[in-house]
């Protein structure tokens, strides 16, 4: 009797969370329509820069937004070829890199069935093992016709990644079978295991060989691409770039491999799926803050065999539609806010003249 009143006013208080946490994800979804017609416009703030050729361009004015395309340089001079501490040379050069160390953990904690009836779980799982093992130098930066930006300052980098994932044991000598070889595609083979990307969930075998994973994270260096396109504001006293700034706090600062207008077609993108996101974020806070409001009823109806399931699958049917229906009619509002006022303060004023007009 007891587990059954602590089971239901569990279940209540998970029903009254739901629907304060629904009430709260309503206005969510309107700021985020907001926030998808307010979307920065990349490419058009990019189409309108000036074109120099360096730094010094009579084009240049206080706070001038630029774009340049032309050879590049490292500050250091050259792209990293990174080494691990084990003696593997990861495949590849890359602009920057930082590398990580994951190791297998084991976790317990009671919990209880659906009787009441305590037992352990027990859990595996992989961790990373303190902050970044390798990385490189935090002021790396890129010049490009006399224009330096610091390289983790770029809003937009369109200059590709690679991860790889190596594993290893306890016991690693270099050039022995305990550590992996990876391929191309980042897939890796050895005697303690096969796969692609991290690893399935360890084993307490791996906690006892110490087996552990390494992940390179990197932006690749391009051989072949020795020219990048820079966008940015220009600085009147130095030769740094700096961001665009637009509503909601976004920001522009681009560093791609592609030639001017190929930047243009990647910002074009960018811009356009941060919106498509906004919107569909908005749609989900509608849908799912409904859910949270009518979890009474949903939860009441979950207790009726089969019709239950059936009626709660057609209210979440309702509520997607609804939601989308309303993520429109909020974007067409913001997008469109001040023809809406405009027509709702000029049309009554005109039926109003009109109805004189026919009673004088």
């Amino acid at each position: 009797m007891l587990n059954f009143v602590e089971a239901f006013g569990n279940q209540v208080k998970a029903v009254i969370t739901g629907m304060i946490v629904g009430i709260f994800l309503l206005p969510i979804g309107v700021v985020m329509q907001k926030c998808a017609v307010d979307q920065m416009q990349y490419h058009k703030i990019y189409e309108k820069a000036v074109e120099v050729s360096n730094n010094t361009d009579s084009k240049i004015q206080s706070s001038t937004i630029v774009k340049t395309e032309g050879n590049y340089s490292l500050s250091d001079g050259s792209p990293y070829t990174v080494k691990s501490a084990e003696g593997d040379t990861y495949p590849g050069q890359y602009i920057s890199y930082s590398e990580s160390k994951f190791i297998p953990v084991r976790k317990e904690r009671q919990v209880e069935d659906s009787n009441g009836n305590k037992k352990t779980e027990i859990t595996y799982s992989w961790e990373k093992e303190g902050g970044v093992v390798a990385s490189s130098p935090e002021n790396l930066s890129i010049s490009v016709n006399g224009f330096n930006v610091k390289f983790d300052n770029f809003k937009q980098k369109y200059i590709a990644t690679a991860e790889k994932y190596f594993k290893y044991k306890k016991g690693f000598s270099y050039g022995d079978n305990s550590r992996s070889t990876l391929g191309a595609d980042g897939s890796y083979s050895s005697n303690i295991g096969s796969g692609s990307g991290m690893p399935d969930k360890p084993t307490q075998s791996d906690i006892d060989q110490g087996v552990y994973i390494k992940v390179l994270n990197g932006y690749v260096y391009e051989p072949s691409d020795s020219n990048m396109t820079l966008s940015g504001i220009a600085s009147s006293s130095s030769t740094d770039l700096n961001p665009v700034i637009g509503k909601w706090g976004q920001a522009m600062l681009v560093a791609s491999y592609e030639n001017l207008q190929g930047t243009f077609e990647k910002l074009k993108s960018s811009a356009q799926g941060e919106r498509l996101m906004k919107f569909i974020i908005g749609t989900l806070c509608f849908m799912f803050g409904f859910s949270g409001i009518f979890g009474p009823v949903i939860k009441i109806l979950d207790i009726i065999p089969f019709i239950g399931k059936l009626a709660n699958g057609i209210i979440y049917f309702v509520f997607a539609i609804v939601s989308l229906i309303l993520s429109v009619l909020f974007y067409v509002f913001f997008q469109f806010y001040w023809l809406i006022l405009a027509a709702a303060i000029i049309i009554p004023i005109v039926m109003f003249v009109l109805k004189k007009k026919k009673t004088a």
